[in-house]
């Protein structure tokens, strides 16, 4: 059912990809690849014996946004590949804040820094705005709220990812 007529400054629905926020997924090709290219070790989570962090189901590594070169990374790479997809309008990205607000299920159970939640809101700004200015939406799905959450406390509240994204 369609409430309003179809116009050409109207769009009248969207397409949209998916992509997983905090975990390097393993079977895109180009997440794999970082992973795999030793210069990349600053990318991705550790514990404190250098271990990588893995997500329990096995699909990847975690990233670190507390790397300026995961930030750059993920919004020139995955922001990029993003922008050439042909026909889409939108992206989902899963589990945004996910591992500081939800259960985290990986292999380091370790909390996260707040230099990590912080900066990762500050890349969601910039992979927003790269997508913007394709003309493409992000969908950030988060575990936070306005309210309290059933799940394990988050360090700060949900009003710091709005402030950010607000005008994004």
């Amino acid at each position: 059912l369609e409430f309003s007529p179809p116009k050409p400054d109207h769009q009248i629905q969207s397409t949209f990809v998916y992509r997983h926020m905090q975990t390097a997924e393993y079977y895109w090709s180009l997440s794999a690849a970082a992973f795999h290219d030793l210069r990349n070790a600053e990318m991705f989570m550790r514990n404190a014996e250098g271990k990588v962090c893995w997500i329990d189901d096995n699909t990847g590594p975690l990233w670190n946004f507390s790397s300026q070169k995961a930030i750059d990374w993920y919004v020139d790479e995955i922001g990029g590949e993003l922008t050439r997809e042909a026909n889409i309008n939108a992206v989902f990205f899963d589990e945004a804040d996910w591992l500081y607000c939800g259960p985290v299920w990986n292999n380091c159970s370790l909390k996260t820094s707040d230099d990590q939640y912080h900066k990762a809101i500050a890349m969601m700004r910039r992979l927003a705005l790269k997508l913007n200015a394709a003309g493409i939406w992000p969908i950030y799905s988060s575990f936070n709220g306005f309210s309290d959450t059933r799940y394990r406390a988050c360090p700060f509240p949900f009003e710091e990812n709005y402030k950010a994204l607000a005008d994004v």
